[in-house]
């Protein structure tokens, strides 16, 4: 228990080499033969030798570490995000700072400070606000950053997005065609571009289709954004209390459209005979409810990993083949939408 920690220089006695060529192993300054890394990994293995990455990062100017801002974790979708953007690093030997701000926009600029002023190599920030100050701190520090499912409108900006508009759009049309024209939109207050994307999105289905658009269908609400089940339950009681029921209800997350249908099951209608339900992130409980959730699966993982993908070219200097990156979404049709003659 008390053994010494073994250095680089108990690496290089090991091996029969100097620290300099095992430093040169480590940080890949120049080739080493194959016979020589042989030996330098035996003795690694032997000793258990954790390179330092911190200390030797902080000689270097780079601590190799990847400061990652979300306005959320809790929810699958954000985790699966992030789980992606992890997978990613670890394969190329870097570490994430992982700061949670619950969507305020003040915290998020000081999580930006603090994760620059901590000598990280680049930054992902994950879906939320971000204003223009905080892209002027981060240009101006001269961090390479990416942003993943955030509405980027500067070209100069790297991201890795979906195309939210494209895929409420069609889950909407999808219910009209199904015969529903009194279709309800459960989401959080528009406070980020992918959220008026999907509403816009939403909109233009039903002006499309000739159905008149009602600022009562919309349903906008702080509680989605945190406790979204909770929220979507409160909100479909709240509905169906004053004796209106909606042809179908489309939702910004599954969560939301999970409590919403939990709350039409108390009241004793039925899914989809009486409403139908579209979620929106295909999380991993949406086929196992009852009746099955149809919703839109976005491509969380490969989000997460795309983005980091992308920041690793820039930290290396290469140039990508493109600055903005749109990944596809796909209706998943199950069991909570029904056909209306």
């Amino acid at each position: 228990m008390n053994r010494k920690k073994a250095n680089i220089k108990d690496v290089a006695k090991k091996a029969g080499i100097s620290p300099s060529t095992v430093s040169n192993y480590i940080n890949n300054t120049i080739p080493i033969s194959k016979k020589t890394s042989k030996r330098i990994e035996e003795a690694i293995k032997e000793l258990n030798y954790i390179p330092d990455n911190i200390a030797r990062g902080l000689r270097l100017g780079k601590t190799r570490s990847i400061g990652i801002i979300f306005a959320e974790i809790a929810d699958p979708f954000y985790s699966s995000i992030l789980n992606g953007i992890e997978e990613i690093a670890a394969k190329n030997g870097y570490s994430v700072l992982i700061a949670c701000n619950n969507y305020d926009a003040k915290r998020e600029k000081e999580q930006t400070k603090n994760l620059l002023s901590n000598n990280i190599t680049g930054l992902v920030f994950g879906p939320g606000g971000m204003d223009e100050d905080i892209i002027g701190l981060t240009l101006k520090a001269g961090i390479p950053f990416v942003t993943v499912d955030r509405k980027i409108s500067d070209k100069n900006i790297f991201s890795v997005e979906i195309d939210n508009f494209k895929s409420f759009y069609e889950a909407t049309t999808y219910l009209i065609k199904k015969g529903h024209k009194d279709i309800y939109l459960f989401s959080e207050p528009i406070i980020m571009g992918t959220l008026k994307d999907r509403f816009d999105g939403y909109k233009k289905a039903l002006i499309d289709n000739g159905i008149k658009l009602d600022k009562k269908r919309y349903i906008f609400n702080k509680s989605l954004q945190m406790n979204r089940a909770d929220g979507g339950y409160e909100i479909m009681q709240s509905i169906l209390k004053n004796n209106i029921r909606p042809d179908a209800v489309i939702t910004t997350a599954d969560s939301i459209a999970i409590g919403a249908m939990k709350a039409a099951i108390d009241h004793g209608l039925g899914i989809p005979e009486d409403i139908s339900f579209i979620g929106n992130n295909n999380s991993y409980l949406s086929k196992y409810m009852n009746p099955s959730l149809t919703t839109i699966r976005q491509p969380k993982i490969d989000l997460g990993r795309t983005a980091m993908k992308l920041l690793v070219d820039l930290i290396d200097k290469k140039q990508p083949l493109n600055n903005h990156i749109f990944l596809e979404t796909k209706l998943i049709e199950r069991e909570s939408v029904s056909k209306r003659i």
